[in-house]
């Protein structure tokens, strides 16, 4: 017969133990968090409005954007149009109306890329009529280097 049981664990942390017939195959679940660790501080992040698209970015994040057709790889391109600013420590964040006044997102372009494939098909029933064909969406690759605001 299978008996399920839950038990402290002897090592003398609190972490909970589960087991098939009295402790036979213990398996940790639950590990409460350490008291003493300092939680981790939420990056600064940013969302910033490109030709009407909103991206939400933090420092180092690479995204994808519509193509920029003028911008060669490495060079800079300054965001000015920040929607809303926030995690830094010690403030509550911004949000503009309808943008933050002097923010702005630093970012480096890494390169142009394609999108996935999209097949388009068309098919008129009983006309012997097919017609398939395919678009790739072209994109600018960026990597955010710095966060003004």
């Amino acid at each position: 017969m299978l008996a399920l049981s839950f038990k402290a664990s002897s090592d003398g942390s609190d972490a909970l133990q589960v087991g098939l017939d009295s402790g036979d195959g213990a398996a940790t679940l639950f590990r409460p968090p350490d008291p003493d660790r300092v939680p981790r501080q939420s990056p600064m992040y940013a969302v910033l409005d490109d030709r009407n698209q909103q991206y939400r970015v933090a420092q180092g994040d690479k995204i994808k954007i519509h193509l920029r057709a003028d911008a060669n790889e490495g060079d800079t391109l300054t965001f000015d149009k920040v929607c809303a600013v926030g995690g830094e420590a010690d403030s509550a964040g911004k949000v503009g109306a309808p943008f933050v006044d002097g923010a702005s997102v630093t970012a480096k372009v890494i390169r142009n890329v394609k999108g996935p494939k999209v097949i388009i098909g068309k098919l008129r029933r009983r006309k012997d009529f097919r017609k398939r064909t395919g678009f790739r969406a072209q994109y600018t690759m960026i990597q955010i280097e710095s966060i003004n605001g």
